[in-house]
């Protein structure tokens, strides 16, 4: 992300996996009456437990804190336990990363709002579930990941803070060389040897306290792969492991294959076999992966 083919396959990929903590940061009908829908300001913060939209480091190592960026928009609607409700668009009214930002936008009063992040026109909220989309192509961003992969819930009544609960777990390839870096390709299994779900649409439930995103296979656009691209290619250091985060649905996987595509010469394969866990809300590193021609 931001052609000969050489095959290097590795029974056990990564030497060492450490896992951190992160700190959190169909539409209803469209003739419904607007009129009364009336400006409204949210406060959303960051669940202690949990991340939002851009890596930053903490006090601490192993500690990745994360903030609100200016312009983010989140989608906010009623809560309703019949057919749905509308999802208005509600964007962050700050000028710089904060860990708490106010969304300013227009809605209908409600007993209860649950929100989305990030908004997108696709959003919907139906029967109580919110359904969106992860992209098959996410973007390489230095030192932290894409943030429209990032997908987050929160609810609260009127009044109350929307506190966000992170969806993804974050796979983070430490890889060293002297390429640079054009894409990078993951693919995943379960326990079973059945393909894992890692794009297209899903769909959550924002009133858990655990949530967790559940894919929707019946839906045509479901995805068995996510490409990380780099706009401009990441040069390689031979000494110094590169990071490169990729948001991913949590669960086990029993085995997963990378391809590693440079600006120039051959692209590098990987396989492991060796499962991993990964968590909601988590950064799972691998050791260092050395890009070998």
């Amino acid at each position: 992300m931001k052609n000969r083919y050489i095959y290097i396959f590795m029974m056990t990929l990564f030497a060492v996996f450490a896992c951190e903590r992160v700190e959190e940061v169909t539409q209803p009908d469209q003739e419904q009456e607007v009129s009364a829908k009336v400006e409204m300001t949210f406060s959303a913060v960051i669940e202690s437990d949990d991340t939002k939209t851009v890596l930053v480091d903490g006090e601490n190592a192993n500690i990745k804190k994360v903030f609100w960026l200016p312009g983010d928009e989140i989608g906010v609607s009623k809560y309703n336990t019949g057919a749905g409700s509308f999802v208005d668009k509600f964007t962050a009214s700050i000028s710089e990363p904060s860990s708490k930002a106010d969304f300013g936008g227009i809605t209908e009063f409600a007993s209860r709002y649950r929100a989305f992040y990030p908004y997108s026109e696709s959003l919907s909220d139906i029967m109580g579930y919110f359904y969106f989309d992860m992209p098959a192509v996410q973007k390489y961003v230095n030192g932290s990941f894409d943030p429209q992969a990032s997908p987050m819930v929160a609810s609260a009544v009127p009044g109350e803070d929307l506190n966000f609960y992170n969806l993804c777990g974050i796979l983070c390839l430490n890889i060293t060389g002297t390429q640079a870096v054009k894409y990078i390709t993951f693919s995943g299994y379960d326990e079973v040897d059945r393909p894992i779900a890692l794009s297209g649409r899903f769909y959550v439930d924002p009133e858990s306290t655990d949530p967790q995103m559940t894919a929707d296979i019946s839906h045509s656009g479901t995805g068995y792969s996510v490409t990380l691209e780099c706009d401009v290619p990441v040069q390689l250091d031979p000494e110094v492991p590169t990071p490169f985060y990729i948001m991913l649905p949590p669960g086990t996987y029993g085995k997963f294959y990378l391809s590693i595509t440079p600006e120039e010469g051959e692209m590098m394969l990987r396989s492991s076999t060796k499962p991993m866990v990964l968590e909601r809300s988590h950064v799972m590193r691998t050791g260092a992966l050395e890009y070998v021609e």
